[in-house]
């Protein structure tokens, strides 16, 4: 019966993966039911500073403002302070060479990230199911406020591991589109612009 309720919630769910779950709510005190989730709720914590910190390094590195940079040095037409003044193609070759190996570490960063935490929000989900669908079943109730009250922080938290889920995609695009576009004017812009000097 609980089974089906939880099927009619999620219709994708697979039963087999939800009935270990509800079989060891049941009998769960109120200080267990407290802690269930929890060790689906410590990655998602884990993640969401892993993520922050990246965002972090990303905007100290500026890579997109380097590319940029670079870009206008390379169409500008030579003026005579330029030759005192100017960065010469060198100089953004080293400076976008070294943001390029920077966001290529993202990368493999976030995809291992990607990878581990896409497991951490199917079983969040699972969890706060199958805790939902057991709420009516406990008879104390202060077991029961506890089973509600849980059940609706497991769901919160699903939805905001959804959305980290998705951040953490944007930023590793965000990364790749920097590599790609760094590769673009190194391979391309760079030995023409050295060439006009």
């Amino acid at each position: 019966e609980l089974i089906n309720k939880a099927k009619s919630i999620d219709s994708s769910l697979d039963p087999m993966r939800i009935k270990g779950r509800i079989q060891t709510l049941l009998p769960y005190s109120a200080t267990d039911i407290l802690d269930w989730g929890e060790r689906n709720l410590a990655p998602l914590r884990d993640a969401s500073t892993k993520k922050t910190n990246i965002l972090n390094e990303m905007n100290r590195i500026n890579a997109f403002g380097w590319l940029e940079d670079a870009k206008n040095a390379s169409c500008k037409p030579p003026s005579f302070l330029d030759r005192f003044t100017a960065k010469p193609p060198h100089f953004y070759e080293a400076v976008l060479t070294k943001c390029r190996g920077e966001m290529m570490s993202f990368v493999t960063s976030l995809e291992k990230m990607k990878k581990e935490f896409e497991r951490e929000v199917k079983d969040l989900h699972l969890d706060a199911l199958a805790l939902t669908v057991c709420c009516d079943q406990y008879i104390d109730l202060n077991t029961k406020q506890c089973a509600v009250e849980r059940a609706k922080t497991l769901r919160l938290a699903h939805q905001t591991a959804a959305m980290l889920f998705t951040t953490i995609e944007q930023t590793m695009q965000q990364c790749s589109n920097a590599v790609q576009q760094i590769d673009s004017f190194v391979s391309v812009t760079l030995p023409n612009w050295k060439m006009m000097k």
